[in-house]
């Protein structure tokens, strides 16, 4: 049986505004319920920190970089560490009610949806990786980034795909711990006009996936 998918394209959002919609999403999320999606591009840059950053303090060096460049901070409860968000991006933050031993599978899931929609986009070699690189890249460049944190049977947080980035958006930032990560654009920067389309289909698909039981296929290009 298919789940019901509240799901949304929001435009342009601060990050604490888009943050605080999706905490609040998950704090009324329950099991059977529907998962919701708010989709939306960075008004602004942030430099947002997972939980193994702030809670070590694995990337405190990264502070005064990211405020000398202008960069806004936000310590975020999600999984992982450094990851940078700006214009040009779009975001799917979910709330979804899913076992813990299921959530692995159906990330996977999500990034082999947007894979799909990306490769629309460019004739790039899209390859998803797992571990430490988990994310979709394009040869030694991030396209695409994820985060989540699950606790009472939800999981929230979600995905990053770079749309319509500069290529030097990470210049000199240590991000997801890795000292040289560079960060890949489907488009050319010159090319912003075209997120709300690409953003149409992607919200599409990642609904598709979302409401389809783990197990059974879900169409990566549903019409």
């Amino acid at each position: 049986m298919s789940r019901a998918v509240v799901g949304r394209y929001a435009g342009k959002l601060d990050w604490s505004d888009a943050v605080a919609r999706n905490r609040a999403a998950a704090a009324g999320a329950i099991e059977g319920g529907p998962a919701h999606i708010l989709l939306f591009e960075p008004a602004h840059a942030v430099l947002s920190l997972g939980r193994r950053s702030w809670r070590a303090g694995l990337d405190d060096d990264l502070r005064p970089l990211a405020e000398a460049r202008g960069l806004a901070i936000h310590d975020d409860d999600r999984g992982g560490r450094a990851t940078l968000h700006l214009p040009g991006q779009l975001v799917a933050l979910l709330a979804l009610p899913i076992a813990r031993v299921a959530l692995g599978a159906q990330i996977d899931r999500l990034l082999d949806a947007i894979a799909a929609t990306a490769a629309r986009h460019t004739d790039a070699g899209i390859v998803l990786r797992q571990g430490d690189d988990l994310g979709l890249w394009i040869g030694d460049a991030k396209l695409a980034s994820v985060g989540m944190r699950h606790r009472d049977g939800v999981a929230w947080h979600g995905v990053a795909l770079n749309v319509a980035i500069e290529a030097d958006a990470g210049r000199g930032l240590r991000l997801c711990g890795r000292e040289t990560e560079r960060l890949a654009s489907l488009l050319n920067p010159a090319a912003r006009p075209s997120i709300p389309t690409i953003a149409a289909e992607l919200l599409s698909v990642l609904s598709a996936v979302v409401a389809a039981p783990l197990g059974a296929p879900s169409d990566p290009n549903p019409r």
